[in-house]
């Protein structure tokens, strides 16, 4: 078998015929998984524990116009709660 320098491999299938195959990017792939898989752990706990949208009363308790529109967007999403389970 020749290997072409796109790392493209041509292999006899069962038929008599010949495959392309694409050889590398396994361990890239398994590695991105492993990353995406860890990243998402934190989302999902915060999901069953139910703190996603918290926030705090001393935020509720400060004035509008001071509020950053992140601690208005988590108060808002959050009033719901099959919102925020939706979420």
């Amino acid at each position: 078998m020749e290997t072409l320098p796109t790392s493209i491999e041509l292999e006899p299938n069962q038929s008599g015929g010949l495959v392309w195959r694409r050889r590398g990017g396994v361990m890239l792939r398994t590695v991105a998984r492993i990353l995406l898989g860890l990243g998402i752990i934190p989302y999902g706990i915060s999901k069953l524990a139910n703190v996603q949208f918290q926030v705090s009363a001393w935020e509720y308790a400060q004035p509008l116009g001071g509020a950053p529109g992140t601690v208005l967007t988590w108060a808002f999403l959050g009033y719901s709660p099959w919102f925020q389970f939706l979420l």
